[in-house]
């Protein structure tokens, strides 16, 4: 079975990379660099860039995904580490920070949880954020939101959502990020820690995978008609754009800024669109895509 997302797999080259999504061919794991040499890669861009000069080989068609993706060979890593083995992180304070969101996340909701990102991998710092990775359950936003009710998890602070804007908000404009941040539970501070949390969910993806009929970037305008806070994220959409004979469409994305988007709120730009049994599916991860607006009525009302 391939590692879940978040797992760091380290390269027979000294490299360190994450593992994306739920999909994988039998002969590799789709992954992304976060640390080639001495360099950290913190946005989708910096890593594709430096696929796209040193590992340009790795560019694989996966055609449940429909798109050429970076696939790390089987026979290049040389360990594999996950959110859920046994580990212990560095005695910082972020790592005991880590440890104690984990143990908060298993005792208050009941979720399976384990530390991902720089802390798994290695290459934190104090400034890091903590990354943790669970395993959906029934309950599992109820008892997330009971948690940010009671000031256990706290919002990111407005210095944060600027610092957040400048060095991660490819593809998505500041204020929109803003807006997202501003309301996510998903992403926000613990114990003065940033941390971003994602929720495991694959099975749902199944009936959206390809091989697709169709693929074309467009630029898309839609309303989402559901509420997701899972990765991936499925919302069924109206499509106001581009007009399509199809009945039913839906966004999926593995992006944690785009989790816990709110019903009504209208996304728009540049996208690819599959086409699968007659179903549109709508992805603004790849690369070249950007959302340009996103506006709701009702971001904390829910």
């Amino acid at each position: 079975m391939p590692p879940p997302e978040g797992s760091i797999i380290k390269l027979s080259d000294g490299s360190k990379w994450v593992v994306k999504g739920c999909v994988h061919p039998e002969d590799g794991y789709v992954a992304v660099p976060r640390l080639v040499g001495e360099k950290k890669l913190k946005t989708y861009g910096e890593a594709m860039r430096v696929i796209r000069r040193y590992y340009p080989h790795y560019l694989t068609r996966v055609p449940e995904i429909g798109r050429d993706v970076p696939v790390v060979p089987l026979e290049d890593i040389i360990e594999v580490l996950t959110p859920f083995d046994t580990f212990t992180p560095p005695e910082t304070g972020l790592g005991r920070k880590a440890c104690a969101l984990v143990e908060a996340l298993r005792e208050r909701c009941g979720l399976k949880c384990g530390i991902a990102g720089s802390l798994l991998g290695g290459y934190s710092s104090p400034d890091s954020d903590i990354d943790v990775v669970c395993m959906d359950s029934e309950n599992a936003y109820t008892c997330l939101r009971a948690l940010r009710q009671e000031g256990v998890l706290t919002p990111l602070s407005m210095d944060e959502f600027e610092v957040e804007s400048r060095e991660v908000a490819e593809g998505v404009g500041p204020s929109t990020l803003t807006a997202l941040a501003s309301s996510r539970i998903t992403q926000g501070t613990y114990k003065g820690a940033k941390y971003t949390l994602k929720i495991l969910n694959c099975v749902r993806e199944r009936p959206y995978l390809g091989p697709y009929l169709s693929i074309r970037y467009e630029e898309a305008v839609a309303i989402l008609k559901g509420f997701d806070y899972r990765s991936p994220s499925i919302y069924p959409v109206e499509l106001l754009r581009p007009a399509t004979p199809y009945k039913e469409a839906v966004l999926l994305t593995h992006r944690v800024r785009f989790t816990e988007l709110v019903e009504g709120a209208l996304i728009s730009g540049r996208a690819l669109l599959h086409v699968r049994d007659g179903v549109i599916v709508v992805s603004f991860d790849v690369p070249g895509s950007e959302v340009r607006a996103y506006a709701s009525h009702s971001l904390m009302n829910r």
